[in-house]
């Protein structure tokens, strides 16, 4: 089983800054969306396997804020709209990848 360690949590959350950062603003929500999706993707991929679901939760709530601060950016926005304009609706319209529940249980099985 395989679990994120804490250099591989920041490493993940650096690669998700990195993509929804201030120079992409004149860049498609859509393409940000897309770098994101593979990035997330792969990522639950390779910790599909065993109990990383507090880990993955909180990257989805950091996937969330990310591009809602984004979203804000290129629309000269203030703050975040969690209510109105940021909310789970609008990241399930925009077909965001959703790591939550994308997890499964590997049992171990003892030599007979």
């Amino acid at each position: 089983m395989r679990w994120p360690s804490a250099a591989a949590m920041r490493s993940i959350r650096v690669r998700i800054r990195d993509a929804t950062d201030r120079r992409f603003v004149g860049k498609s929500l859509a393409d940000r969306v897309g770098v994101l999706n593979r990035l997330l993707h792969g990522w639950s991929g390779y910790f599909a396997a065993g109990n990383p679901s507090r880990a993955l939760t909180s990257l989805d709530s950091y996937v969330h804020l990310r591009l809602a601060i984004f979203a804000s950016n290129k629309h000269g926005q203030p703050g975040r709209g969690w209510a109105g304009r940021h909310n789970g609706a609008w990241l399930a319209r925009l077909g965001v990848f959703r790591l939550s529940g994308r997890t499964r249980w590997v049992t171990a099985h003892a030599s007979r």
